[in-house]
């Protein structure tokens, strides 16, 4: 019997409605999908969704599960459509849109958490490759919040007490300070995680549990940054008025003339950034900044982003986020001052 999903792709069109029984069957897929990444017990806020106090509460997945929709049917309908040409059913490739889904959240929403968990994955798979560990209870294959990683060939060990886990992490932050190679996908990232793994398993511990350990790990890296990058109130709002400042000298507005200024930012900042002379990875952040204040721009979204907002959306540390937009600033001062001499 084809599924709820596949045959609403079958007969998508103008007139579909997915709200009496598409919706409903799309949310358990998503639930499921949030089961196995361990995200049914991490706030909300993490995918994007600050509203809601908790997954568990009445109507928490209304805006959730309208999004997925949006992202995993909707606006893949094509290339669905088409799958169903040489397949009797796409709910497979709907499943794997949902896992998608939840990256990207993670992605633009919780960049730091979203670093943790591809350092420390990449740091358990390199950890698996070499024999130092073995991987229990995988989904498909991958690594999924009930998932066991054993530190020897006992393979009844219970996972460790999550309390255990965190004490031991704990000293690994007493005695080195891990947080620039964590907040970023980095061959040092990799490694702190490595360290720590064998640390896990020369202090005894058997197995633990993948949920447990990413919990764990990310919590403590969100912690620390949340509190190294806090500010006073008054110096949030100056750096505010920085980058609303920028946002009014290069926002698209309507209109011809302030239409071909902005394409003439677009070419004309990229490149001269590029000439600047300072260091490659500052060109790199300033060609970065640049780039996702273009992407909101042209959004299709008629306000433009507050600084806190890039910030979680690049995940570049307030300060540095603060100094990039005074010298982007100052490129438009410069290129505004040439063009009205020209």
């Amino acid at each position: 019997m084809p599924s709820v999903l596949t045959e609403h792709v079958r007969n998508y069109g103008p007139a579909s409605d997915p709200t009496g029984e598409v919706l409903p069957a799309l949310e358990r897929l998503l639930r499921y999908r949030m089961r196995q990444k361990n995200l049914l017990s991490a706030p909300p806020e993490f995918l994007g969704y600050p509203n809601v106090a908790n997954w568990s509460d009445p109507d928490a997945f209304e805006d959730i599960t309208c999004d997925c929709y949006l992202f995993a049917i909707a606006e893949r309908i094509a290339a669905l459509q088409e799958q169903l040409k040489t397949k009797p059913n796409v709910d497979g490739m709907i499943s794997r849109n949902v896992a998608n889904f939840l990256l990207d959240r993670q992605r633009k929403q919780d960049p730091i958490g979203y670093a943790v968990f591809r350092n420390v994955r990449a740091a358990v798979q390199d950890a698996a490759a070499e024999n130092e560990l073995l991987l229990a209870h995988l989904q498909d294959r991958k690594l999924c919040a009930h998932s066991i990683l054993r530190f020897g060939r006992d393979r009844s060990a219970q996972p460790a007490a999550r309390e255990l886990i965190k004490t031991l992490w704990d000293e690994v932050w007493e005695r080195e300070d891990p947080l620039p190679q964590l907040t970023h996908m980095t061959e040092a990232g990799r490694e702190v995680v490595r360290g720590y793994l064998r640390e896990l398993s020369a202090a005894g511990v058997k197995a633990v549990q993948w949920g447990d350990l990413i919990e764990v790990i990310a919590a403590r890296v969100r912690s620390e940054w949340k509190a190294r990058h806090a500010a006073p109130s008054a110096e949030l709002a100056w750096e505010e008025d920085e980058f609303a400042t920028l946002v009014r000298m290069v926002w698209p507005e309507e209109g011809l003339e302030t239409r071909e200024r902005w394409e003439k930012f677009k070419r004309e900042i990229p490149e001269r950034i590029a000439r600047l002379d300072r260091q490659a990875r500052v060109r790199k952040r300033l060609a970065y900044v640049f780039d996702a204040l273009v992407r909101a721009a042209e959004s299709g979204n008629p306000s433009p982003p507050t600084q806190a907002e890039l910030i979680e959306q690049t995940g570049i540390p307030r300060a540095t986020m603060s100094d990039s937009i005074r010298e982007l600033r100052t490129i438009v001062l410069e290129l505004d001052a040439q063009n009205s001499d020209s």
